[in-house]
């Protein structure tokens, strides 16, 4: 029997669809830092457009592409005489068979959702026809979760078989994978650490249960995954909307420096104090209007994916810090996801705050850019002092050195404001996944113990005071530069 090699790797697609943008992006960023130090068109367009380009092909070319070799395949096994009848389609995959002459045709395209498994009565699904399986098999037991229902979930479909593979799956769907991990004397915890499930255990002797009880939740079960992955997605979303705000809200001072317009402005009959305002209103507005294209995108594409269940559980579920006793986490998933919500925005604003007051005292959008994108990456900078001070506090207490309490104290208090400082920071509320969990567990000494509800408020905060006083050094600087 002839066999062909299956060619697994198609190098020219990866050239043409990543690394080739990549390359042409980096080189735009090398010549418009070379050669347009001083700003202007060729700034932007080497800065921004290019770059910008990039990224749009990186979004849609790969879909389009597989599109365009999906019909110049079929046309190929059209003109080798294969009946279309042998030729089978799916969701990113084309397969033909043509048993007479003994060949087989298959066409792949990568997707993030294959990674998405169900099992139910033997038959395997995979991708987005998992999804869609998990979701219809909860239907029958969701609401409130007992233990009778647990019951029947696993009579039904029994308890997950056979070893976890390399995705820590086993041949499970959501119904009985969940009953396993929260209501069973099984679990896996990969390849290396699992035990197979033999019996279920009542709710109010499982952790979950336990955790429910302190929360004074219900126990209710819905295919809450989605909204487990849309923290992830929604950093995404917020690290590509914080670029946008950079490179829109840059121009809104800084460019009549640059173009010459600053003194003809504030001779119009509206004043400077009138532009101030206007231009100030127009660059938050716009800000506002970025963060929430980009929270409808994340919410359209979750929606029509896993659709809305889940947002009655408890956020505990799709957080990745267990079940801490935290008063964020011990709160439904709607109201937590709220939250998140709310936090990204107040740090579009702070982040549009920053941009404008930086662009108040440059003479060009380029050195705005450039001056507000290294703000905006500076405090990793911090948290990187901050774990080498914390060694060195270490490194003397190994060392047996008898430190005073009044100096502890001290330091107790400035790594927990310094903590807070840097969470306060754009960078780090958009794109840290439980960004508010994280920050309620800072802890030094005995402060922000309990519900750790005082270094969230401390954080927002600090981020809030920063936004006011970056908007108004930014109007007083534009207003006094109209005296000069």
């Amino acid at each position: 029997m002839k066999t062909d090699q299956v060619k697994k790797i198609n190098y020219a697609y990866l050239l043409s669809y990543s690394l080739i943008p990549l390359a042409v992006a980096a080189l735009s960023l090398f010549i418009g830092y070379t050669f347009f130090r001083d700003g202007g068109t060729g700034a932007g367009i080497c800065m921004f457009i290019i770059p910008f380009l990039a990224v749009l092909w990186l979004i849609f070319a790969p879909r389009n592409i597989y599109r365009l070799g999906k019909k110049r395949m079929v046309k190929q096994l059209d003109e080798m005489g294969i009946d279309r009848r042998q030729i089978f389609y799916s969701d990113g995959c084309v397969v033909s068979m043509d048993i007479a002459k003994g060949k087989i045709g298959l066409l792949f395209f990568c997707q993030e959702l294959q990674h998405s498994y169900c099992v139910v009565n033997g038959t395997t699904y995979t991708g987005l026809r998992a999804i869609q399986m998990n979701r219809q098999i909860t239907e029958e037991f969701k609401g409130v979760l007992t233990d009778e229902k647990a019951e029947r979930i696993i009579e039904k479909y029994g308890f997950p078989q056979g070893a976890p593979d390399g995705y820590s799956r086993q041949k499970d769907n959501f119904l009985n994978h969940f009953i396993m991990k929260y209501a069973s004397d099984g679990y896996n915890n990969g390849q290396d650490d699992y035990r197979p499930a033999t019996k279920t255990i009542p709710l109010r002797e499982t952790e979950l249960g336990r955790y429910h009880e302190a929360a004074g939740m219900a126990l209710r079960l819905e295919y809450y995954i989605g909204w487990s992955l849309f923290p992830d997605t929604l950093g995404i979303l917020m690290l590509g909307a914080s670029m946008l705000v950079l490179y829109v809200v840059s121009v809104v001072f800084s460019e009549e420096e640059q173009t010459g317009m600053k003194p003809l402005l504030f001779t119009t009959r509206e004043g400077p104090a009138f532009g101030t305002l206007a231009k100030t209103a127009a660059a938050f507005s716009v800000s506002a209007g970025i963060w929430f294209v980009s929270v409808c995108f994340g919410l359209l594409l979750h929606i029509t994916t896993f659709g809305i269940d889940g947002l009655g559980c408890i956020a505990s579920l799709i957080v990745q810090w267990g079940f801490f006793p935290l008063p964020l986490m011990m709160q439904p998933v709607g109201v937590y996801l709220a939250q998140l919500l709310l936090v990204s925005l107040l740090a579009i604003l702070e982040l549009c705050a920053i941009t404008i007051c930086i662009s108040a005292h440059c003479r060009s959008p380029f050195h705005t850019i450039v001056a507000a994108g290294i703000f905006y990456t500076l405090p990793f900078l911090g948290f990187a002092l901050l774990q080498t001070l914390l060694a060195l506090l270490t490194l003397l207490s190994v060392r047996g050195q008898t430190l005073h309490p009044g100096f502890l104290t001290l330091c107790a208090w400035f790594f927990f404001l310094l903590n807070c400082l840097l969470y306060s920071s754009p960078v780090y509320l958009l794109v840290a996944r439980d960004v508010l969990i994280e920050i309620a567990l800072i802890r030094f000494g005995t402060l922000n113990t309990g519900s750790g509800m005082t270094a969230v408020y401390t954080t927002l905060g600090i981020a809030l005071m920063v936004l006011l006083f970056c908007t108004i050094n930014a109007c007083r600087r534009y207003r006094r530069l109209s005296k000069i």
